[in-house]
This record gives C-alpha cells, structure tokens and sequence, in this order.
C-alpha cells in the first residue's frame, strides 16, 4: 500500500510540471520579412551567387554535366521561337535547390537573354508578394514556364520527366 501511494505521489509531483497545450493554442507566425535565407517576389539570376544561396546553387550549378549535342539542338530549336520562361521557386526547397542550378546552366550554355527571363521567390504557401502565382496557377515549386507570345506552351513542375534539358526539347519539338 505504501509503494502504490509513493508511485501516485511521484506521478501527481512529476505531472503537475508538464505543461499542457490545447488545440486552440495559436502557434506565433514569424513575418515574412524576417525569415532569414527566403528569396521573395522578382530576382535576378546573379543573387543566387550571393550568400546564403551560394551554399547550394554553386556546387550543384558546377556539378551539372550537360550532353553537347543536345544543347546544340536546343540553340537551334530556339532560333525559330521567340520564348520567355518565368521560374517560380522557393529558395527554401529541396526541389528548387536541385532543378533551378540545372536550369540555369543549360539557359547558360545556350547564352539565353536573361532579360527574357523572370525568376519569383515564393513563401512556404507558395506565394509570390504580387499575386503571379495566382495568375500562373503555381502550386508547387520549382515551376518554370515557358511562354511564346506570351502564351504557355509548356512548364516543367518540381521535377523533370526524363531531365531538365531533354524535356525543355520536348516542349520546345511540339
């Protein structure tokens, strides 16, 4: 009897300094604002080469390995088109943190006009300060999409079917 009140007197002692949580505790949000390392709304391509982006976007741009042949094709495929390619990305995601380095390489390789192109940092919820992503219909990151005559043609969303390079060729084929 008295090894069961000492255990119920241990158990009531410890308990009473558990602190308890309702469900309709309210979590703090930190304001967007001061979110350290999210890149947020329109950027320009130079900013990934600055800390803390550097971290990730330089070993995997480097790392990157592209088949000669087939960005030849690309470059000629693009001589007929006239294309713009905005990217919705979260510098927060793994997925934007593999495809966005590799993007960028190939856009590179072919010497695209990066005027012609529109990078937007988006938040956790994916979205962008000035409402695109609506516009765009972004739900997941990384998203690029490629506009001729200011009409979607193709995007490519978080990942690539066959790579990166081979399905910018496909868009581009049809």
């Amino acid at each position: 009897m008295k090894t069961l009140a000492y255990i119920l007197f241990i158990f009531s002692t410890f308990t009473a300094y558990i602190p308890s949580y309702s469900v309709n505790d309210k979590i703090a949000e930190v304001p967007e604002q001061r979110r350290p390392n999210m890149l947020l709304g329109e950027f320009e391509p130079n900013e990934l080469e600055q800390a803390p982006y550097t971290q990730w976007y330089t070993p995997n741009y480097k790392r990157t390995r592209l088949d000669e042949n087939r960005i030849a094709h690309l470059k000629t495929l693009l001589e007929k088109k006239e294309i713009e390619i905005l990217g919705f990305v979260g510098s927060w995601c793994g997925d934007t943190k593999r495809e966005l380095p590799i993007l960028m390489k190939i856009l590179d390789r072919i010497d695209f006009d990066t005027d012609k192109l529109t990078l937007t940092g988006v938040n956790y919820q994916y979205q962008a300060p000035d409402g695109s992503n609506k516009i765009w219909e972004v739900r997941r990151v990384p998203t690029f999409i490629i506009l001729e005559d200011g009409k979607e043609i193709g995007r490519f969303v978080e990942r690539s079917q066959v790579s990166l390079l081979e399905d910018f060729i496909k868009i581009l084929e049809q």
